[in-house]
């Protein structure tokens, strides 16, 4: 559904886009959280744990935008994204170049007096711009590079890598050897007791922070996406918030980021979607699709039975609804509604609590249905005589025949003749290859005829 989103994103701005968006997730929706099919988009979205379709596109956009370095807006502050130089900045393969390196002797303390070089130059972690510039400007003619980061020597050992680092080397190191001079590239390891390496690295991280070089990542950063997740929860929850429907759901979950982190440890059970969405077999339910004359509760004609009837007045379970409050320490009201669905022991009190009162209260009006069935029984309904579709018609009439007699006589399919009943004889009228035909069977025992038409095609026989 997402395949290549980032292309027509900007069309979910459209109210027809986004109204067809959401009506092929909301059956989805209903689905996954297993609620009645009357339930609204919001409730099932939330119950769920889904974002809206469109949002996820817009989503998707924005991270597609951060990747390719099209936005900035994402990236943590002192980092940048790296990005492969264009394929029009590169040289022609025939001027490719490579850069070997060699293994130092890590057993020698101080190996630069064996290099056959006249002046070096260490790097403690990557090979940078900056050590290939020194050695540019310096007047020696054989100079040799250390470095302990092997990631960074392969890295400019590939020439078909598009790193932007290993070119600016490579082509720093061509301009440096077109002037007569010559870079060797050593690797040795860290941390081995090597003079040289050890001092690089104290310079290193002595180096004051306002000082230190922007960090270059190759991968989109997890922070980077965790933004982009909370601008789309966020224009989730304003609307969300600003949504006519699920007046009840809201009162249960009125944070939909919250809201995702409770259902997810939850996993609501069919009853338990019920209550949240108030679209079960109560007769506030029932008597608004005209199941139900009234919606009165059985404890009072002039009460409602609603969700909230049930859980906070109901005198029917005022027992239960008292042992409750004393186990959670809480009474029960609406405004606390998402703070029990918050703690865990709390929430699992009242949901026990919940269901038995709503199974007990759906009981009530099942048994009123069978009764008023059994009062009324059905009557049996009365089927119009079937008609046979001109396809069996013509089926019956080519593979039976009838004679004198009333009798059927099976025919054989694509056989020029009938079969032989020993009862008189029989006139066969067909056409074959474009010419009509009369054949004539002589009389065979009593005088008795019965007559059928063959069509002969040269693909098809049909009997009639």
């Amino acid at each position: 559904m997402m395949y290549a989103s980032n292309t027509w994103a900007p069309a979910t701005e459209l109210e027809m886009i986004r109204s067809a968006l959401s009506s092929l997730q909301r059956g989805f929706a209903i689905k996954i959280c297993r609620a009645y099919r009357t339930v609204s988009l919001t409730s099932a979205m939330i119950l769920a744990g889904l974002l809206p379709l469109d949002l996820r596109i817009r989503e998707a956009e924005a991270l597609y935008k951060a990747k390719k370095g099209l936005s900035m807006d994402y990236l943590p502050p002192g980092k940048e994204l790296e990005k492969d130089i264009a394929n029009t900045e590169r040289p022609h393969p025939a001027k490719a170049m490579s850069i070997e390196y060699e293994l130092v002797d890590e057993s020698d303390p101080d190996p630069l007096e064996k290099l056959p070089a006249r002046k070096s130059t260490r790097t403690a972690a990557k090979l940078t711009e900056g050590a290939v510039a020194m050695v540019k400007a310096s007047r020696e003619k054989v100079v040799n590079i250390l470095s302990d980061s092997r990631s960074s020597l392969e890295l400019l050992s590939n020439p078909r890598t598009g790193h932007p680092l290993a070119h600016a080397i490579r082509e720093s190191t061509r301009n440096a050897n077109a002037e007569g001079k010559e870079i060797r590239f050593y690797w040795l390891r860290a941390h081995v007791g090597i003079k040289g390496n050890e001092r690089a690295d104290e310079l290193a991280k002595s180096l004051p922070k306002r000082l230190m070089p922007t960090m270059i990542t190759r991968k989109f950063p997890i922070l980077g996406k965790s933004k982009i997740r909370e601008e789309t929860i966020l224009k989730w929850q304003t609307r969300y918030d600003s949504s006519q429907t699920g007046a009840i759901t809201k009162t249960f979950f009125p944070d939909a980021k919250k809201a995702y982190a409770t259902i997810r440890k939850l996993k609501p059970t069919p009853v338990q979607t019920q209550i949240f969405t108030g679209h079960t077999g109560i007769a506030e339910y029932l008597h608004r699709f005209k199941l139900l004359q009234s919606p009165s509760c059985e404890c009072d004609a002039d009460k409602i039975e609603s969700v909230w009837h049930i859980i906070l007045e109901c005198p029917r379970y005022e027992v239960a609804r008292y042992d409750l409050e004393h186990k959670i320490e809480t009474k029960l009201e609406k405004q606390k509604m998402h703070e029990i669905m918050e703690n865990p022991e709390k929430r699992v009190e009242f949901l026990s609590f919940a269901e038995k009162a709503f199974r007990e209260a759906t009981s009530r009006h099942r048994s009123m249905n069978r009764k008023r069935n059994e009062e009324t029984p059905p009557t049996a309904p009365t089927s119009a005589p079937t008609q046979k579709t001109p396809r069996e018609s013509r089926k019956r009439s080519y593979n039976t025949a009838h004679d004198d007699n009333g009798k059927n006589v099976t025919l054989r399919r694509n056989s020029r003749k009938a079969w032989d009943t020993n009862k008189g004889s029989g006139t066969v009228h067909g056409r074959k290859h474009g010419k009509a035909r009369n054949r004539l069977w002589k009389p065979m025992g009593k005088e008795q005829r019965f007559t059928f038409a063959r069509t002969c095609q040269p693909h098809k026989r049909q009997y009639q």
